[in-house]
């Protein structure tokens, strides 16, 4: 069998189909440029008023007496620490201690005392330590501040015994124990 393939009697391209599917990219592409053309000159118009304000408050501020001032990038990392000292002064302020110690009057039981109370300003969170007459104190004290809606994320972090002296200058035995309570603030 002997295959032979004429390829110059007939045409093998559909012309009409390239040249309709060139006529449409043709027509897309010069779409896009228009599209590009209206947004680049709304561009240059947003630009051009933006450039027109800023001289007229620069005018403004020398009619004050105000001079402007360049802010590099050292002069803006010390203005952002200035932010970060006053948010940090500002937040410290905000919390009332008289709130807090009326809301452990309430909670902490009978035969247990706070030895300190530590906040941390950064993850709203506060250390306590505190001594108990003992371990039934200590859990009653534990249940009542999980039962609180203010202190509910308590945690125990330690125990231990210790011997602590009253004010009538005796000693006894008592529960020394710390913990922490999340989200107190």
């Amino acid at each position: 069998m002997k295959i032979a393939l004429n390829l110059a009697n007939r045409v093998y391209l559909n012309r009409r189909a390239w040249t309709l599917g060139y006529g449409v990219a043709g027509l897309a592409l010069l779409g896009l440029l228009v599209m590009n053309g209206v947004f680049f000159w709304q561009g240059r118009t947003q630009v051009a008023g933006l450039e027109t304000t800023l001289a007229a408050l620069r005018l403004d501020a020398a009619a004050r007496g105000v001079g402007t001032v360049e802010v590099g990038p050292a002069a803006f990392q010390q203005l952002l620490r200035e932010v970060a000292l006053a948010n940090s002064i500002l937040e410290s302020d905000s919390f009332r201690w008289t709130q807090l110690l009326d809301r452990f009057e309430d909670v902490i039981p009978e035969g247990v005392s706070l030895r300190s109370i530590l906040p941390d300003y950064k993850t709203r969170a506060l250390n306590l330590t505190a001594v108990a007459r003992g371990l039934e104190e200590m859990t009653a004290c534990l249940d009542q501040l999980m039962r609180s809606e203010h202190f509910r994320h308590t945690y125990l972090l330690r125990q231990e015994k210790t011997t602590v002296t009253d004010f009538a200058g005796r000693e006894r035995e008592a529960v020394l124990f710390s913990l922490v309570v999340r989200e107190a603030f």
